[in-house]
């Protein structure tokens, strides 16, 4: 699926570049943290990040050393995250900790600390307070947050040219130990010019963006950071944990805001739909919804017909619904379904995807299985499906997904191994599964997830899907892996379960569920505690984690029952 290669017409430009062209005195960011939510215009933004950015060369650290963020206000965020940039240090975004696990996070951040070499830390006052401590990585250097924003200016910002790093964005480590994707201005500038003009069409008079997204994951990052910094469009930010304690409450903002465009992963279209009563839709208008994107995990065709559903009281439009392909090792966005038009969903045979064939049949039939298309990958940019020697696939034919363009990034950061294994020739092997019909890709799966009974290559999340369906199994707390067992792979599914569920039907059901969706037999259902599925900062299951903890039974102390 490879368009002629189209060189962009708009010149690479930098991170400085978006900052100094920021003037805008009437539109800006606005952060629901604060109770009183003042507009922060552009013009005032730019004014900030400076006055940062010149703090910060005051510290006299050499150009291109990494600063780890670990900055949970938003705007504290994106003053910090764009001043380190203009200052011409690498920020490398972290997720910050929970409540009450600041030991844990700590050996799991150290790892990112060393690979990524990082010279200083700014973060919340108690995480430097925790790095600070006798054990924490040689040579670092720790600020909060108030003493980074606090500093005297002292120097002017540094120069940027297009191929430096502009930050390191390290992937979420769901099939293996995160890596540091090195994101170039160039990459940026790419990637940022293709979503707003090509993909998604913003108008900066008209358009209102609003988010819950984290800001130190690239979905939200560049997606409603720097693309509104570009494009100076308004923009609304909604705490992340307001979203994840009432998720309601970012449909309320569309109201308020008249909202017009929102990303958003699949599962959280999923909560709404299970959460919003109909009484509370009907009092919501959100006409004005023009895009509802939906990525960085698998997009389900059901999810997307009960949100509209549960939303429909609210004047919602479904064809609204904007399908999109990325990941952290292309920048953001690597393809955008059809803006003018509604998701393109259609049935395949679910015993031919086991054999690599996609084989269109019509919905109603028993065997039929729907994939939501996720568009054409933009201008200058190429994509391909390949099998397991490299040889390039036909339509219909599942393979390995594979990318070439600007927004490809050069490599993992110091890890020459890891690059070399993921670039071939320019072209980045996702370690993703798809297939291209009718021109568009369908995403099928992830090549390190899957699971393989029989000869027949079986997606865990289909697996999972239905399990979540079932009454007493809580919505996006499931995983599905294969196992060895007597010489033969065979199906485990662990699960969360309300505290009441009655485990005998709840057994049955999913068995019974996983059997029609699948043909296969389920082994063994294991039902978990609260919290015990393992998800990434960005909220996808850690399957190969769960396999692990499985097989070396590490998942004992967090189990309920085994069925």
């Amino acid at each position: 699926m490879s368009d002629p290669v189209v060189e962009s017409t708009v010149p690479a430009r930098t991170i400085g570049d978006f900052v100094d062209a920021a003037r805008s005195t009437e539109r800006g960011m606005t952060f629901l943290e604060d109770p009183d939510a003042p507009v922060h215009t552009y013009a005032g933004i730019r004014e900030a990040v400076l006055r940062t950015a010149a703090g910060l060369r005051g510290l006299g650290i050499a150009e291109g050393e990494r600063v780890a963020l670990i900055v949970p206000g938003q705007y504290d965020f994106v003053r910090t995250f764009l001043g380190t940039i203009v200052a011409g240090l690498v920020p490398v975004p972290l997720a910050p900790p929970f409540v009450g696990q600041l030991s844990d996070y700590r050996n799991s951040v150290e790892h990112i600390l060393r690979v990524a070499d990082v010279s200083l830390l700014i973060g919340h006052e108690q995480v430097v307070a925790e790095m600070k401590r006798d054990a924490k990585p040689r040579g670092l250097r720790c600020l909060t947050t108030e003493q980074a924003l606090g500093l005297s200016p002292a120097a002017d910002e540094a120069t940027l040219l297009p191929d430096d790093i502009a930050f390191i964005q390290f992937t979420s480590g769901s099939t293996s130990d995160p890596k540091g994707v090195t994101v170039t201005h160039r990459n940026l500038s790419s990637n940022v010019d293709a979503i707003a003009r090509e993909g998604a069409r913003l108008n900066v008079e008209t358009d209102r963006c609003v988010s819950w997204l984290p800001m130190f994951h690239d979905m939200g990052l560049i997606g409603f950071v720097i693309v509104p910094l570009a494009m100076q469009i308004a923009t609304w930010y909604i705490p992340t944990l307001e979203f994840l304690r009432r998720p309601a409450v970012w449909c309320r903002v569309m109201n308020d805001v008249r909202g017009t465009v929102s990303f958003a992963p699949n599962f959280a279209y999923a909560r709404i739909a299970r959460r919003m009563l109909p009484d509370e839709a009907a009092a919501l208008d959100l006409s004005s919804w023009r895009i509802a994107g939906c990525g960085a995990e698998p997009v389900s065709a059901r999810g997307l017909r009960s949100f509209a559903e549960a939303l429909a009281p609210a004047k919602f439009p479904p064809r609204a619904f904007l399908p999109a392909y990325g990941l952290a090792e292309s920048t953001l966005a690597v393809t955008f379904a059809d803006i003018d038009a509604p998701p393109t969903v259609t049935a395949f045979d679910r015993g031919d995807l086991t054999r690599a064939l996609a084989t269109p049949v019509r919905g109603t039939e028993a065997n039929a299985v729907e994939l939501v298309a996720l568009g054409r990958p933009f201008a200058g940019h190429e994509l391909r499906i390949v099998d397991l020697v490299g040889n390039v696939l036909p339509e219909r034919r599942e393979g390995e997904i594979q990318l070439r363009g600007p927004s490809v990034s050069p490599g993992y950061f110091r890890d020459a191994a890891h690059t070399d294994a993921a670039l071939d020739d320019g072209w980045l092997m996702t370690g993703d599964l798809g297939f291209v019909h009718d021109g568009q890709l369908y995403v099928t799966g992830r090549t390190k997830d899957t699971v393989i009974i029989n000869g027949r290559n079986y997606q865990p999340q289909d697996i999972e899907e239905v399990v979540g369906e079932q009454e007493d199994v809580r919505a996006g707390r499931v995983v599905a892996f294969g196992i060895e067992d007597d010489d033969r792979v065979a199906l485990v599914v662990a699960l969360e379960a309300e505290a009441e569920a009655d485990l005998e039907r709840l057994q049955r059901s999913v068995r019974s569920a996983v059997t029609r969706r699948s043909g296969l037999r389920v082994v063994r259902i294991v039902v978990l505690e609260s919290g015990a599925v393992a998800k990434t900062s960005s909220g996808k299951v850690r399957r190969s984690h769960m396999r692990r903890g499985y097989e070396d039974g590490s998942l004992g102390g967090s189990t309920r029952a085994v069925l």
